[in-house]
């Protein structure tokens, strides 16, 4: 285990958990809330980049997470190889129970 490879990086992931985080990292946070009365999710996506930023919702995530419960609402408008992407809830927030959770999953 290679402790020179990691150096830096517990600094880092403190500030990070701390809220204090660099302009740069911001760019890479996926942003949360209602959009209208749904539920979403809005995150910069690399067009270049190979693999998947995968959106999942929740009513309660020790349970399972899903994709069905979402629907792409469209891109934003591409800067070079970065380019906004949003989705939301299928159903009105109202509608989802006395809690929803969503986030992104890195995968295929």
């Amino acid at each position: 285990w290679a402790v020179g490879a990691y150096r830096g990086y517990f600094t880092k992931l403190l500030m990070h958990s701390s809220g204090r985080i660099s302009e740069d990292e911001k760019t890479y946070i996926p942003e949360t809330g209602i959009l209208g009365t749904y539920l979403m999710v809005r995150f910069p996506r690399n067009l270049a980049a190979a693999g998947n930023l995968v959106p999942e919702i929740s009513a309660d995530p020790a349970t399972g997470w899903t994709t069905s419960g979402l629907t792409f609402t469209g891109w934003d408008t591409a800067t070079g190889t970065q380019s906004g992407m949003t989705w939301r809830s299928t159903q009105p927030v109202g509608t989802l129970g006395p809690r929803a959770f969503i986030r992104l999953r890195s995968g295929p």
